[in-house]
């Protein structure tokens, strides 16, 4: 899904919230000033120029995010009304992250993302199984934070990067005040990606023992609830 607005600029899709009533919304905290309009192809594409879609077939709004620069990440609420069935109210949230150059992790996780200023992180299975939910208050989060923005971003091209192996990663997943959620993979070898997969992500190169310390804490300390001991998706050796 891809919103063209203003400079040319392409906002990739992130995260989705949907109602059958608005006011269970989040609307009136994620939503700032409005922008403008938006028109849309079928709830796939949108525009902020009809002409660039090739039928538009609905509209929405265009938002600031409270928070956040717009150039960064933006709302578009809309709504769905079909014959026989309820109106439904949503808001998508874009970000903006091609064609941009990073070098430091804090360009990206601190500058943009703003992590820490979270308020709880949440080791999650695949299944939305939530393992451990800390604040961010806890000394290895803030430690785990600080060496990210000190990480590395690797060039693509770079021949190390173009060797990595497909690393066990481990989801962790950082959630403002608002309940917007930055998810991340960290890796016991030193890499943090926005991806499940290391190749042809956003990597950063870390402190090797920050990431174990954080896997620890996260999936293997005292945090993690008792009843997922069992669970066999992860594999860890420190």
């Amino acid at each position: 899904m891809k919103c063209k607005y203003c400079n040319d600029q392409i906002y990739t899709s992130a995260l989705y919230y949907s109602a059958t009533e608005k006011e269970d919304l989040a609307d009136d905290i994620i939503l700032g000033d409005e922008i403008g309009n938006v028109f849309g192809n079928h709830w796939q594409f949108w525009s902020v120029d009809e002409a660039l879609l090739l039928e538009s077939t609905c509209e929405g709004k265009l938002y600031r995010i409270n928070g956040y620069d717009e150039n960064f990440r933006i709302a578009l609420y809309h709504e769905i009304s079909m014959p026989f069935m309820e109106t439904s109210y949503h808001v998508v949230v874009f970000e903006h992250l091609n064609d941009i150059t990073l070098k430091k992790g804090s360009e990206l996780y601190e500058d943009r993302f703003h992590l820490s200023e979270a308020v709880t992180v949440r080791g999650e299975m695949k299944e939305e199984e939530v393992l451990c939910e800390l604040s961010t208050e806890e000394e290895t989060i803030k430690e785990f934070l600080d060496a990210m923005n000190k990480g590395v971003f690797w060039d693509k091209l770079d021949e190390e990067y173009l060797s990595l192996d497909s690393y066990q990663g481990y989801p962790l997943s950082f959630y403002d005040s608002m309940g917007l959620a930055t998810s991340i993979m960290v890796y016991k070898e030193g890499y943090v990606s926005m991806e499940q997969r290391l190749r042809d992500a956003f990597v950063l190169k870390m402190d090797e023992q920050q990431c174990k310390n954080i896997i620890e804490k996260m999936y293997f300390g005292s945090g993690k609830k008792e009843k997922n001991k069992l669970y066999g998706f992860y594999k860890y050796i420190g």
